[in-house]
């Protein structure tokens, strides 16, 4: 399942003790809450692109990875969602 983190990475112990730990990118997690823009501005610009001042791990990807690739990665993400998930995210 894909993360926001190294491999071998829990999650748990990735963050400082007082943020929380990257969400799992599964039916149990909240990314298929957001719309594709969302998610897409969240890549490239990172967390703070939507929660301005709020402090996280989640790094930018812009000048890591082009538009394309990022596009290809949120496509694989949604794609292990089922479809009742993938539904709602399609309507937001």
């Amino acid at each position: 399942m894909p993360r926001c983190e190294p491999p071998g990475a829990t999650g748990l112990t990735a963050a400082p003790a007082q943020w929380l730990p990257a969400p799992p990118h599964d039916e149990t997690g909240h990314t298929w809450h957001h719309s594709d823009e969302q998610l897409f501005r969240i890549v490239k610009e990172g967390l703070v692109a939507l929660a301005p001042g709020y402090e996280t791990d989640m790094q930018a990807y812009a000048g890591v990875l082009d538009d394309a690739q990022i596009e290809a990665i949120l496509d694989y993400t949604k794609g292990t969602w089922p479809e009742r998930e993938r539904n709602i995210q399609q309507s937001r």
